[in-house]
């Protein structure tokens, strides 16, 4: 996995919990890599999911909950670091981009990279229809990204989580509306 998985959570934690919360959760976690990540390093996924547990505990908030909350923070982390890659018009293509575009670059810069796939139904202006395979089922990040991006874009979607890896299906399903926002 990434080493800016890591970077980003990081940075989220450091600023909405501080220092020292960060480095007890690091501590309390016992990584192999002692909690020092850099950004092109390459992490087990079992140090995410460490981490994870540890925050659930200590914030007695679910996984699900909180991989949702680090998506939002990522994405627009990662809109500020690689503006290029948000330079369309809208979310929706946006979230056409990110299979074809994004993770064709990344692949390139990180051909050992374990990248989810997607397959896209496009159901008109106002719809879509995503299909998400990962090894690593990080469903509920992909959830957090999708609002995230409708943040940056300043747009406001629907988001059905109908079909999930996690409950036995073969891939995740998410099921999105767009809407005009109204000031």
């Amino acid at each position: 996995m990434r080493g800016i998985v890591f970077t980003l959570l990081v940075d989220m934690l450091e600023e909405q919990q501080g220092l020292a919360f960060l480095n007890s959760v690091l501590a309390e976690a016992d990584l192999p890599s002692g909690g020092a990540y850099t950004s092109g390093g390459n992490y087990e996924l079992s140090e995410l999911n460490e981490i994870l547990s540890c925050l659930e505990r200590r914030l007695e908030i679910p996984v699900e909950f909180l991989l949702r909350n680090y998506g939002e923070y990522m994405l627009l982390r990662l809109a500020i670091m690689f503006p290029g890659f948000f330079e369309v018009d809208n979310l929706k293509t946006f979230l056409l981009s990110i299979d074809r575009r994004i993770h064709v670059e990344l692949r390139k810069l990180y051909p050992d990279s374990s990248l989810p796939s997607f397959n896209y139904q496009d159901r008109g202006e106002n719809g879509l229809t995503i299909d998400y395979r990962s090894s690593k089922k990080l469903c509920f990040l992909a959830e957090g990204l999708i609002e995230g991006a409708a943040k940056h874009f300043n747009s406001e979607c629907s988001l059905i989580h109908s079909t999930c890896m996690h409950r036995g299906d073969d891939n995740c399903t998410f099921e999105l509306e767009f809407y005009e926002r109204t000031e």
